[in-house]
């Protein structure tokens, strides 16, 4: 009987320990990805991505954070195939984000689309002021967004890219 009581209470001080040892763990898990998430990309103030078309339309996708962190995914015949990371200074940021407030971005209709095949589909994305529109641009977009896409894009030719993995704490290291 008395073995059958320390063999219990082995048994219950087991399955503590194993509780607390997850416990443990769960936390370390959640702290870690909380604190491991860059504040460059934990807001996105810029957002441009590309679709497919019938042809060789780039697919791609340029995010532009609030640090000035910028990361580029080019999937499809695009330069740069992969993920990327850029550096912006911070007069830079402030110059693109202060050509989508002079355009009025929040103005503009959120979809440009008419009866046309074939064409790829631009989504480009503005976040200001707590506020946050994107623009649907297939066809019939005003000249006004076009430029703004072409500001964003013109980013891909600056020299400083870096090929990194596709993880947001990757994009972080690239300039550590």
């Amino acid at each position: 009987m008395e073995q059958e009581n320390k063999e219990g209470c082995v048994l219950k001080a087991m399955q503590k320990l194993k509780i607390v040892l997850l416990l443990i763990a769960q936390s370390r898990l959640l702290s870690g990805a909380v604190l491991s998430l860059p504040a460059d990309t934990t807001h996105r103030i810029i957002v441009l991505e590309t679709t497919e078309c019938y042809g060789t339309c780039p697919v791609q996708k340029l995010e532009i954070f609030a640090g000035g962190l910028v990361r580029y995914q080019g999937i499809k015949h695009t330069k740069l195939k992969g993920t990327y990371a850029l550096k912006l200074r911070k007069s830079d940021l402030e110059r693109l984000s202060k050509r989508f407030r002079t355009a009025r971005f929040f103005e503009f209709k959120d979809s440009y689309q008419q009866k046309v095949s074939d064409l790829p589909t631009t989504y480009l994305t503005f976040s200001d002021g707590g506020r946050t529109k994107t623009i649907l641009d297939y066809y019939g977009t005003p000249e006004a967004v076009k430029q703004l896409e072409r500001g964003v894009l013109a980013l891909l030719e600056r020299k400083g890219w870096r090929k990194i993995k596709a993880s947001r704490e990757d994009s972080r290291d690239a300039f550590e």
